[in-house]
């Protein structure tokens, strides 16, 4: 899987796109979503302020496989609160 169609501004943003790729492409995702992953993983990255203490990876790889999950749809949610 190839990520060079996103552009990164420092090797920062390059090391967390190369190994979120790496572990969404473990998990079996196509190259599609974690193309739109990785891109949502680097904005967050670049948007957010500040991280705890060597959980700048953790959290964007959170971020990049929370985009990922299926969000359910109104109607299944208001089925099971009946």
């Amino acid at each position: 899987m190839s990520i060079l169609s996103i552009s990164f501004r420092n090797n920062q943003e390059a090391f967390i796109g190369k190994h979120i790729a790496q572990e969404l492409e473990q998990d079996g995702h196509e190259a599609s979503d974690i193309r739109r992953a990785v891109q949502h993983a680097i904005n967050f990255y670049r948007n957010t302020a500040g991280f705890a203490l060597g959980k700048v990876f953790d959290e964007c790889l959170a971020r990049a496989k929370k985009m990922l999950v299926p969000s359910r749809t109104k109607r299944a949610k208001k089925a099971k609160t009946i």
